[in-house]
């Protein structure tokens, strides 16, 4: 139960968990990058459905994601979308909290070169942790392609940059 002291403000915010079942996540999963965060109260809180349909994704919609915490790079799908409530200090609009970065690469076998791209939320880190990570080839999942990303990722392909609007068209 969420308690709504006044002079706080509560935004839904999109959220997904990661959806590695044999690691221990701190938080459970990542914030999803969304503009103009909707503010709730109270009433509507505990109200209709519509309210967080707000931040959800349409039905058909897919991105692949990567988790910073265990490494795993998974497709996520609109039903993978939950939300969440944040809350600020003040009234205002705002973004998701999360620092949400896009990975581009290529399969790094020389007769594949398949392009791919995933979400991955750094919060709490740099993007030199996330370049990082990916020359050391920590995250792991399948490329489009079937290869394995940790062993035939193209480390000398990455374009990274940060994304802050929704991955999804506005309705």
């Amino acid at each position: 139960m969420f308690s709504f002291a006044k002079g706080s403000f509560w935004y839904l915010t999109p959220f997904a968990f990661c959806k590695n079942q044999y690691f221990r996540h701190k938080n459970g999963g990542f914030p999803l990058p969304f503009d103009n965060l909707p503010q709730t109260d109270e009433e509507r809180i505990y109200g209709p459905e519509e309210e967080y349909q707000q931040v959800w994704p349409p039905d058909g919609w897919k991105a692949k994601f990567g988790c910073f915490a265990c490494g795993l790079v998974e497709v996520y799908e609109a039903d993978d979308v939950d939300d969440s409530l944040v809350l600020k200090e003040s009234e205002g609009v705002y973004h998701s909290d999360g620092v949400c970065m896009c990975v581009e690469v290529q399969c790094g076998d020389r007769h594949c070169r398949t392009p791919d791209k995933w979400y991955v939320d750094i919060s709490g880190a740099t993007e030199n942790d996330l370049r990082q990570r990916l020359q050391q080839g920590y995250f792991f999942g399948k490329l489009p392609c079937g290869h394995e990303i940790r062993t035939t990722l193209d480390k000398s392909s990455f374009r990274i940059y940060r994304v802050m609007n929704r991955l999804w068209p506005k309705v």
